[in-house]
């Protein structure tokens, strides 16, 4: 550590002058953390751009199509029976619904046993629910609640044809080739004329055997190999495939997806012609999967619980209780004795217990006392069965969910309508958010005369030309027919180059024409959201711009930290200069005095 004497030999605040030094040395650093802070000015109002540029992208996707612009929403006659929600796929229409059952809860119970305390013994014991739980071995599975959910099933090699309404219209090519798993290609000979659709069926599964099987799905014709997964081909060709819209190119197969515990696998399911099922190991879970044939999605959940002598009625309860848990169980006290409850967590068949029992107590005979039901419901004169209430796949963007049996049997009706309302909730949404963007580049971009500051991005070309382009763009939306001008509908721009909407204008004009009001709208979205998506993007302008403003705050932080350690260098030196003065002065005064008085003089005279 240097010795810094000030002042002690030239009467000088050395200190005090250093300082001053440095001052002046620290004056490019000052220009520096000035301009370091406002690059990181323009960082953060990029930021906030394209925020709300993302946001105005969110509300026009909102409108992007005339069916999420117009929207559609579910009402149902009788809430208590029944609720309907609409997503903006449904179609409008009236449905009449039946609840002729609602989905139920299994639940099981075991009486007579004795307090909490006592112990229910050793072993392995399994509660297993959902679509296949027959199908999982867990006789290695450690401790506690699996999930093995089939994520997407696996299938056949399969092509599509033509729509089979005008089968029998005209006579067909009889000629048809067919090669599976890339084996050599067989001649099929089909009959030229057919009566119907089920007589061309019957044709097609009569010539195509073990190999492959003809349905029809969605009103076309489909052909797939009897055997599924990723290994699997099927190639058609000759003249009857043309005729039948049935592609010549090579058709493969797909594994089925799982999610084992949350892991993803990949399972092959087993041949057609296999004398039965395999099993498979389902990796660090533990758990064997039997795989036949093909493998539909669901979800099967299992329980695994491993007691010990010394395990007692209340630790069974809470391995039972378990997050994730197929059944919850419950200890119901009769005196001196005690009754466990077990209530499936699911509804219907795909919440039955599978209780396979290890310990004394697991082992027994447990009552039923709630039989699990499917739900039951007649939609358009179809009656369906689900295991749950909540049914997403019965009406074409409506979930329907059941509450109540009415004790009449009458169905109640679901109305499915546009949603004017909401389609002019939407339309505000986008024009604030238009405006939200707007209005911060104008305030960024803005120079005050008066105090002679500016934005952070005053001067910048780049966020108003965006500005511009985008209010452009939004204000020479098209249209067609009766809806040419977005005023029409209420929206126009103002004098300060914002937008409004009048309310009342887009509820006249959706009154009036809400079909051709969506289309308008939709466009109007689709061209923001194109725009917005391109520039906020990952890799777009608004980021790169962003990213260019960063890189010259770390430039200035990089120049300001390498200018720290030369002014560190330079103090040292002025330092070090001025205490070899002050040392020297020091020296000098100590000599004169010394040689005053060796020549017996005063040093003051």
């Amino acid at each position: 550590m240097g010795l810094s004497i000030s002042g002690m030999g030239t009467g000088l605040d050395t200190a005090g002058i250093v300082s001053q030094l440095m001052q002046a040395e620290r004056l490019p650093q000052t220009k520096i953390t000035a301009r370091q802070q406002a690059a990181q000015k323009q960082v953060t109002s990029w930021t906030d751009l394209r925020i709300k540029m993302q946001a105005l992208q969110t509300a026009a996707e909102a409108l992007r199509t005339p069916a999420k612009a117009l929207g559609s929403v579910a009402t149902s006659s009788d809430k208590d029976a029944l609720t309907a929600t609409a997503t903006s796929d449904a179609v409008p229409g009236q449905y009449a619904v039946t609840v002729k059952q609602l989905a139920t809860a299994q639940q099981q119970k075991l009486t007579g046993l004795g307090p909490v305390s006592m112990t229910v013994g050793a072993g392995r014991s399994y509660v297993v629910a959902g679509t296949d739980p027959a199908s999982l071995d867990l006789s290695a599975a450690t401790a506690g609640v699996h999930t093995v959910q089939v994520t997407r099933a696996s299938s056949g090699a399969t092509v599509y044809g033509t729509p089979v309404s005008g089968v029998g219209a005209a006579a067909l090519p009889t000629s048809m080739t067919l090669a599976v798993d890339g084996g050599t290609a067989r001649t099929l000979t089909l009959r030229p004329t057919h009566t119907d659709a089920a007589d061309l069926l019957a044709d097609l599964n009569g010539q195509l055997g073990a190999d492959a099987v003809a349905s029809v799905v969605g009103g076309r014709l489909q052909i797939s190999s009897r055997s599924e997964g990723s290994a699997r081909t099927l190639q058609l060709g000759g003249p009857a495939a043309t005729a039948l819209g049935l592609p010549t190119a090579v058709a493969t197969g797909q594994a089925a997806l799982l999610l084992v515990d949350g892991v993803s696998k990949t399972v092959e399911p087993q041949s057609a012609t296999s004398t039965g099922p395999r099993a498979q190991s389902l990796g660090d879970s533990g758990i064997t999967l039997s795989v036949g044939t093909g493998l539909r999605v669901g979800t099967t959940r299992a329980n695994v619980l491993v007691t010990t002598d010394t395990s007692t009625l209340a630790d069974l309860q809470s391995m039972l209780n378990v997050p994730g848990s197929p059944a919850g169980a419950a200890l119901v006290s009769e005196g001196t004795t005690n009754t466990l409850v077990l209530s499936s967590t699911a509804t219907g068949s795909e919440g039955k217990l599978l209780l396979q029992g290890g310990n004394p107590v697991m082992q027994s005979a447990f009552t039923e006392t709630l039989e699990a039901k499917d739900a039951e419901v007649t939609v358009a004169g179809l009656t369906v069965t689900r295991s749950s209430n909540t049914i997403t796949d019965l009406v074409p963007g409506v979930t329907l969910d059941l509450t109540l049996k009415p004790a009449d049997g009458l169905p109640r009706t679901v109305t499915v309508s546009r949603d004017s309302g909401g389609t002019g909730d939407k339309a505000k949404a986008l024009v604030d958010a238009l405006n939200a963007f707007l209005t911060k580049v104008a305030t960024d971009t803005k120079y005050d005369v008066k105090s002679q500051t500016g934005g952070p991005l005053v001067g910048d070309s780049t966020a108003r030309s965006m500005a511009s382009t985008l209010f452009s763009k939004a204000a020479s939306t098209p249209g067609s027919g009766e809806w040419r001008a977005l005023s029409q509908l209420g929206i126009q721009t103002t004098r300060d180059g914002k937008f409004e909407l009048k309310a009342d204008v887009m509820t006249a004009a959706l009154a009036k024409d809400p079909d051709g009001v969506a289309t308008m709208l939709s466009g109007f979205a689709d061209t923001l959201a194109t725009y917005a998506k391109t520039s906020a993007d990952t890799g777009g302008l608004m980021t790169s711009r962003k990213d260019g403003a960063q890189a010259e705050v770390d430039a200035r932080q990089k120049q300001f930290d390498d200018m720290e350690i030369r002014l560190a260098a330079t103090e040292k030196r002025y330092k070090a200069q001025f205490t070899a003065l002050e040392t020297a002065m020091s020296r000098l005064s100590s000599q004169k005095s010394a040689m005053a008085a060796a020549l017996g003089t005063s040093t003051s005279s």
